[in-house]
């Protein structure tokens, strides 16, 4: 699990990667730039590896990788590998953006960053300009130093560029996740995008476990139904499936009265059946599963408080998998979910 999840820079770069045409143009500002370079900084002179989260990907053909989540963090990766000298060329490339192209080529090809910060500096096209930024920012941001004044990027000196050089390329780590094969990746992206949000952990964890070999179609659905069920940590469980309680040619998930579960009818279910089940008003109203909790409505009336959020509440799903499992909800997918992956059967754990 480790091989198939955590990557160094080095062993990022050994692919290569393509940034589609729905992805946005670079958009990092100087704070995350600063941020970053100052944390690489900062942990340069130790043992442990430092995190930079995740990147989600989708292998195509030619065995390059298409960059559906973190093409951010690959820019300007790129950017500070360029000025580190740890790559002698572009590993980034791109469908629908020549330019771009072209600018990471005079970067790498070109005698210093001067040369390509000369070229490009005060051209108008937009996808260019922040990139010419950002090479800038690299270059002149302000680091706090270990003697506690500051110092330019391109001000450190060469034994303190050669340390953070090899510390990025072997303890700076991104956890890649590549996507099954049949990703309905335009709408994986828009989702992300309209939320503008990176990945948190369990939907990288979801999205790894629905991705395994042997499930089909049906599993998937009803993992993925289940899964967003049981992350609504403030819902009861049998509000979130109730629409699985009028599936009657299959049997009531919940039982009749919404105590029990029979977790036997689970793969039984079709949740886009379900979905498109209508009745009329006068089926509704004599129906009894809308008048489950006589005299308290329970499932429509209260508000419910979980004292535990999701990503906490699987380290303790995990923990029943192996009880040396760290219950540390920040740590869910490097420390927690690898030590159990491989024993994790989908629909036994769903």
């Amino acid at each position: 699990m480790q091989n198939q999840l955590h990557k160094n820079i080095s062993e990022i770069w050994k692919d290569e990667y393509v940034v589609p045409l729905y992805q946005r143009n670079f958009a990092w500002m100087e704070e995350q730039i600063h941020q970053l370079i100052q944390d690489i900084y900062d942990h340069h002179t130790d043992e442990v590896n430092y995190y930079l989260g995740s990147l989600v990907v989708l292998q195509r053909s030619d065995n390059r990788y298409e960059v559906i989540d973190g093409q951010q963090r690959l820019t300007i990766l790129q950017i500070i590998c360029s000025e580190l000298g740890i790559l002698d060329g572009p590993r980034l490339h791109y469908d629908s953006r020549p330019d771009v192209e072209t600018f990471f080529e005079t970067l790498f090809n070109s005698n210093s960053c001067n040369e390509c910060y000369r070229i490009y500096r005060g051209k108008s096209n937009s996808n260019i300009y922040r990139l010419v930024d950002a090479l800038d920012i690299v270059r002149k941001t302000k680091i706090r130093t270990i003697g506690g004044y500051e110092k330019a990027f391109e001000d450190l000196s060469k034994q303190e560029r050669s340390n953070m050089a090899e510390y990025l390329k072997k303890r700076v780590m991104l956890i890649r996740v590549p996507l099954p094969l049949d990703t309905d990746v335009a709408a994986y992206f828009e989702i992300m995008n309209n939320r503008g949000e990176q990945l948190q952990a369990h939907e990288v964890i979801k999205a790894l476990i629905m991705g395994r070999q042997g499930l089909n179609a049906q599993q998937r659905k009803v993992f993925a139904t289940v899964w967003d069920a049981c992350s609504q940590m403030d819902v009861p469980i049998q509000k979130s499936l109730k629409a699985y309680g009028q599936h009657d040619s299959v049997g009531r998930l919940f039982g009749d009265n919404y105590d029990s579960l029979h977790v036997e009818l689970l793969e039984q279910y079709d949740p886009d059946a379900v979905e498109k089940t209508s009745k009329s008003i006068d089926e509704i109203l004599n129906d009894g599963t809308t008048n489950l909790f006589t005299g308290t409505q329970m499932l429509d009336t209260f508000r419910y408080s979980s004292i535990i959020d999701f990503p906490n509440f699987l380290t303790y799903v995990f923990k029943m998998y192996d009880n040396e499992v760290e219950l540390n909800g920040d740590h869910l997918l490097d420390r927690t979910f690898e030590k159990v992956a491989d024993k994790i059967d989908p629909m036994k754990f769903i």
